[in-house]
Formats: C-alpha cells, sequence, structure tokens
C-alpha cells in the first residue's frame, strides 16, 4: 500500500508502459495492418474510392507515426492536400458531410498522443513542474476538455465538434518534445517547398479556372467566404481561401527570414519570396499583409538585439510602408477589365489602402469586440468549445461572438479562464524565444521569430497551420527547459 501511494497518476492508470516500446510498436503495426486491410477490402467489394484512399493514406501515415518524429513530419506534408485529395475524390464518390479524409489526421494525432501519454507521460508530467509553458499548455487542454461538456453551447454533439478544432491540435504542442533540433530546418524547408506548390496551384485556378471536381465542391460543400465581388478566390490545395493564404504567408515568412541567414542562396529564396507573396495577395487576402508587416517588426528586434536600433530600424520600415501604400493603385489597365485578378487586386489593394472606410471588415471587427465583450458579461467561463466551430450550425447549437479570430473565439468558448491562459501561453512563447535567441542566434533567431509572430497572426484551429503552430511552441518550450537545466 505504501509502495502503491507514491506511484504517479499515469503510473497506476498505466498499463501498457510495462509493455517494451518496440515490442508496443510492432504490435500497432500489425494493429494498422489488419484493420487497413479490412476497410481496404470494403472498399473494393463496394467499388468505394473514398474507403480505399482512406484506407491507403492510413496504413501508410500509420508507419511513419510509429514514431512521433517521422509521424508529425508525415502528417505535416499531408495536411496541406488534404482537402485536394477530398475534392478528387469526388470524381468516382458524390459529396458527403461526414467525410472520414477529415478525421484520419485527428484519429492519428490521438493515436500518437496516447503513444507519449503510454511512455513519456510521467516524464512530461514532471516537467510541468519547472516548465511552466507546459505547465500552462497543459492546464488550457484540461480547459478544452472541460469545455467540451459546458450546457450553454446547445448540447453535447455541439462540443465534441470543438475537438477537432482546439484540442486536437493543442496536442502537437507534446510532439516538438520528440522532434530534434536538426530537424526543424527540415520542417521550414518542406513547408517552403509545399508553400511553392501550392501557390502556383491557386494562381492555376485564379488565371484558368476551376477542375470539374472542384466546381462540384464549391457547388455542394464550398464555405461562403468564397466569393469576392462575385468571384470565387482561389483556394489551392485547402479546405478554404483563409487557409491557403495563411500558409502561404507562413512559408513565404519563413523564405523571407532565410534570405538574411543563406545570402549565397539569395536568387532561390528571392523567387520563391515572390512566387509566395503573389499566391498570397491573389487571395485578396488583407489581414495577411498587416500580419506580414508584424513578422518584419519582430524580425527587426530580434536580429538587431538594440532596442534603440530595433526602434529606429521599425519606424523607417513602417515609414516606407505607410508611404507605399498612400501611392498604390489598382492596376486596371494591366489586367483584363470585370476579370477575377482585377476584382481579388482591388479589393486587396482598396482594403490596405483604406482600413477604416466605411462598409470595411475593420468596422466588423470593432463590432466583434463589442460582442465579445458582451458576451463575457454573461458567459464568465464561455459558451462551450464547440461554441466558436461549424458545429453549431451543423447540430444547431448556439454560437459565441468572435468565431472568426482566434484569440475572441478563446474567449466565447472558455471565457476568462481561457483568456487568462492564453495570455500566458503568449508570455511564456516570447520570454522562452527571446532568451534562446540570447543564447544562440544562429540556431534559435528564425524558430523564435515565428513562435513570436504565431501567437497573434494565424489561426491554429486550420487544419494545416495549427499542428505546426503548437509543434514549433512545443519545441520551443523543450529547448528552454534544456537551458534551465544546465543553468
Amino acid at each position: 500500500m505504501k509502495r502503491f501511494s507514491k506511484l504517479s497518476i499515469i503510473q497506476r492508470i498505466n498499463i501498457l508502459g510495462k509493455v517494451p516500446e518496440n515490442t508496443l510498436q510492432g504490435i500497432g503495426f500489425f494493429l494498422i495492418l489488419i484493420a487497413t486491410s479490412f476497410f481496404f477490402a470494403q472498399g473494393i467489394i463496394n467499388n468505394n474510392i473514398r474507403i480505399i484512399i482512406c484506407a491507403f493514406l492510413a496504413l501508410v501515415l500509420g508507419v511513419f507515426c510509429l514514431k512521433i518524429e517521422t509521424g508529425a513530419i508525415a502528417i505535416l506534408i499531408y495536411l496541406p492536400f488534404m482537402a485536394l485529395i477530398r475534392r478528387w475524390i469526388y470524381l468516382f464518390n458524390p459529396y458527403v458531410k461526414f467525410d472520414p479524409i477529415l478525421i484520419l489526421s485527428s484519429a492519428l494525432t490521438v493515436f500518437m498522443f496516447g503513444y507519449i501519454f503510454i511512455f513519456y507521460g510521467d516524464k512530461i508530467l514532471k516537467q510541468t513542474k519547472n516548465n511552466k509553458l507546459l505547465r500552462y499548455m497543459t492546464y488550457l487542454l484540461i480547459l478544452f476538455i472541460l469545455e467540451v461538456f459546458n450546457p450553454f453551447q446547445g448540447g453535447l454533439a455541439v462540443g465534441f465538434s470543438g475537438i477537432m478544432y482546439y484540442i486536437i491540435p493543442l496536442l502537437w504542442f507534446y510532439f516538438g518534445f520528440f522532434v530534434p533540433q536538426k530537424r526543424i530546418p527540415a520542417i521550414f524547408y518542406i513547408i517552403v517547398i509545399i508553400g511553392i506548390i501550392t501557390a502556383f496551384y491557386g494562381l492555376h485556378q485564379l488565371y484558368h479556372g476551376f477542375l470539374p471536381f472542384e466546381k462540384y465542391w464549391i457547388k455542394y460543400g464550398g464555405p461562403s467566404s468564397l466569393l469576392v465581388k462575385g468571384f470565387i478566390k482561389p483556394f489551392s490545395t485547402f479546405t478554404n481561401p483563409q487557409e491557403y493564404a495563411g500558409y502561404v504567408l507562413l512559408a513565404g515568412a519563413i523564405v523571407f527570414m532565410y534570405l538574411f541567414k543563406k545570402p549565397l542562396l539569395y536568387p532561390l529564396w528571392i523567387g520563391s519570396f515572390l512566387v509566395l507573396m503573389y499566391g498570397m495577395f491573389m487571395t485578396s487576402s488583407r489581414m495577411e499583409i498587416f500580419f506580414f508587416f508584424i513578422l518584419v517588426s519582430i524580425f527587426l528586434a530580434l536580429r538587431l538585439g538594440n532596442w534603440k536600433k530595433a526602434l529606429l530600424a521599425n519606424i523607417i520600415f513602417l515609414s516606407i510602408i505607410f508611404f507605399g501604400i498612400s501611392k498604390i493603385n489598382p492596376p486596371s489597365s494591366m489586367i483584363a477589365a470585370g476579370s477575377a485578378k482585377e476584382a481579388h487586386l482591388e479589393h486587396l489593394i482598396t482594403g490596405v489602402k483604406h482600413p477604416t472606410a466605411k462598409g470595411s471588415t475593420f468596422w466588423v471587427r470593432v463590432d466583434m469586440t463589442k460582442w465579445v465583450f458582451n458576451d463575457l458579461k454573461y458567459y464568465w467561463f464561455g459558451r462551450g468549445l464547440g461554441a466558436t466551430t461549424r458545429g453549431t450550425a451543423k447540430f444547431g447549437g448556439k454560437s459565441a461572438a468572435g468565431a472568426e479570430i482566434f484569440q475572441y473565439a478563446i474567449s466565447g468558448s472558455c471565457g476568462f479562464p481561457g483568456i487568462i491562459l492564453y495570455f500566458l501561453i503568449m508570455y511564456w512563447v516570447i520570454k522562452s524565444s527571446i532568451f534562446l535567441v540570447k543564447k544562440d542566434l544562429n540556431i534559435y533567431w528564425i524558430p523564435a521569430t515565428l513562435a513570436i509572430w504565431l501567437t497573434f497572426a494565424l489561426d491554429p484551429r486550420l487544419y494545416s497551420i495549427g499542428p505546426f503552430v503548437y509543434l514549433l511552441w512545443g519545441w520551443i518550450a523543450k529547448e528552454y527547459s534544456r537551458y534551465e537545466k544546465e543553468n
């Protein structure tokens, strides 16, 4: 009895942890092979291409996921093309609201998290005592789980719908502890390569139109955000234009910083940067432009080190930007009148040049801020995890204000506890990143800049972006903890 009392909670409930890791990996592979073979056979018997493709992807990705490092990289490669594969299947099978291909990566994420829980859960739990970023992220995970059962969102079905958008991406934070330092540049290169491929694909949609299976998806399942002035925004291989714009912006941000780190490859970097930025501009997403300006400001501050030099450099940079914005006009003479290209550019430039004009989304966000604060008066603990997702529309739930912006969505779903925890996480991401840059500028400068920027720049609820955001924060937490132990 005395011995039992000394065991941790994880050790008490973790029976599989006694099984050797290699043995469990072998069992895992065997189970994956049996399950995927069964569904593959069912797909062939029923002539269901969707099931066949899902079974094949589950087998390939599942094998990689037997190791956290390789599994994370494999899924990061898969996610940007997930929606394209889903739409391509419509050539063979009809549209369905519930598509198993959308939950495949989520299932594999849970599988990898379970693997970590079994073999490393006790070690991670011990680290929460000294690693505050890990501690607050774990608290946020627990809060998310509790908010699944919040009655104000309109039912458990709504709450469970929020798991995919909030809990699944957050689990990637723990994967960051298993990614070695040498793999981070490789992940950056992968994002850049995929970003360039998807940018070209998006530009093809803009200039040459959509393929038949994409038109079919637009008709039956495309979100309302696709339209700008009567024209459909390019969405490339992603689920929506927002995710496409965010991903090419992320790739462009990485390329921009590598321009200063590896000048020998300058022609390659500058060419890649121009492709990515043009692809992003033609989505007519104005917010991403401002996010990029913020990235440059953070980049200058961390790179220069001295706050006086950084402040002066930022003043000069922003002065040039504002002067340039005041001089730009939609190049109508260069584009066919009434074309999609003209509509997207005009929408983009008008929004950047006159962000507070009447009818601008700026005022929508001002109203959204008011609604969020009004919600907090009555729902101190939020309306529930699914209240800021599409689950409210699918399952007849009650939506909370501010669902479009992640920080507002945290408020709507989790109330004051969510806001406090997220700001604590932001603080420790920033503090840890600055600490690492001071330790080794060459290694941590780019990851640290991205980690700070991503605390507010992109929405981690997006399929292909959220896992990377949390993975990077987890890696930053791991590296910070490593130096803390050495001291």
